[in-house]
């Protein structure tokens, strides 16, 4: 199955791109690296990101299965203008 390409971008500005998926009953928490709650910017979803050893996965759950959707994130940089700690860089002052 091939799936199309899709890009992530977190509420700390840093972007992804989705690789393969795989179904999941639970987030595996293993005490190593480190887990997140966040959403993603461009769909509003929100995930759990996963970061060990500088691999990323995305943990979506799925209502409608009653499971997670686990995608395997390819880091592709940083948005500092996506960046939610430093937005009010990027807001027009009113006059």
């Amino acid at each position: 199955m091939q799936t199309m390409a899709r890009e992530i971008t977190d509420l700390h500005g840093n972007k992804f791109k989705v690789g393969d998926y795989k179904l999941c009953l639970d987030i595996p928490i293993t005490g190593k690296g480190n887990l997140v709650f966040t959403r993603d910017l461009i769909s509003g979803e929100a995930f759990n990101l996963s970061v060990s050893k500088k691999k990323y996965k995305g943990y979506f759950y799925n209502l409608s299965l009653n499971l997670y959707i686990r995608f395997d994130l390819e880091y592709m940089g940083y948005d500092e203008s996506s960046d939610i700690r430093k937005s009010h860089l990027y807001v027009r002052k009113k006059k």
